[in-house]
């Protein structure tokens, strides 16, 4: 590779390997030059991305688990003609539930950021990973979330209860891992498909209603 052609790389997050500290030395070993930070690979309970929040709300006594049958939309082919059906589960809300007094417990976010760091800590101080190169922790944002894991007519109200909670969550990570060693990437998988019509967006505005609240 040429001088002229070198450009950082960036790894978003998910790597099919068994661990996060085979996930550090296997990227530290082969592209350690070229990123400025190694995620963990989200494997163990998050391997599944968003869906491994389903346990968040099936073991909440406010909602019931259905199972709703969805079109997967290609966004090549946002009508939906010839898409593949698949059953999905869905959290609904039960009926007569405020869901302003919700309150969900532990997302599992900040432990699983916790625990990786340890690892990637412990490599950094053995000088197998550069010393500028910092953990990043994905993390997928609410409407990531609540759009694959929520009863659709649900989701306007649930959004910003599992908003709140996970900014809790980022807090504790934030104040748990020093900044020098941090980087948070927000996963936007599906803002990027709905705003490019191929997903159904529920909120008023798809672009402002997709941003987090500092």
């Amino acid at each position: 590779m040429t001088e002229s052609l070198r450009r950082p790389i960036l790894i978003v997050g998910s790597v099919p390997l068994d661990n996060a500290t085979e996930v550090f030395l296997t990227l530290a070993e082969k592209i350690g030059g070229h990123v400025h930070c190694l995620p963990d690979g989200e494997t163990g309970p998050r391997l599944d991305w968003v869906l491994w929040q389903h346990h968040v709300f099936q073991r909440h006594p406010a909602f019931e688990t259905v199972e709703r049958p969805a079109q997967r939309v290609d966004p090549r082919n946002p009508t939906g003609v010839n898409s593949k059906t698949i059953d999905m589960r869905y959290n609904r809300l039960k009926t007569g539930v405020d869901a302003a007094t919700i309150e969900l417990g532990r997302l599992g976010y900040a432990e699983g950021a916790a625990g990786s760091y340890r690892d990637f800590a412990r490599l950094k101080s053995q000088g197998l990973i550069a010393a500028k190169c910092r953990f990043m922790m994905p993390i997928p944002t609410p409407y990531n979330v609540v759009d694959s894991t929520i009863w659709p007519e649900d989701r306007r109200v649930i959004e910003p209860v599992y908003e709140r909670h996970l900014m809790r969550e980022v807090e504790e990570i934030v104040d748990s891992i020093p900044s020098a060693d941090l980087a948070i990437q927000w996963d936007v998988a599906h803002e990027v498909q709905n705003l490019a019509g191929g997903r159904p967006i529920w909120l008023d505005d798809g672009f402002d209603g997709v941003i987090i609240d500092p």
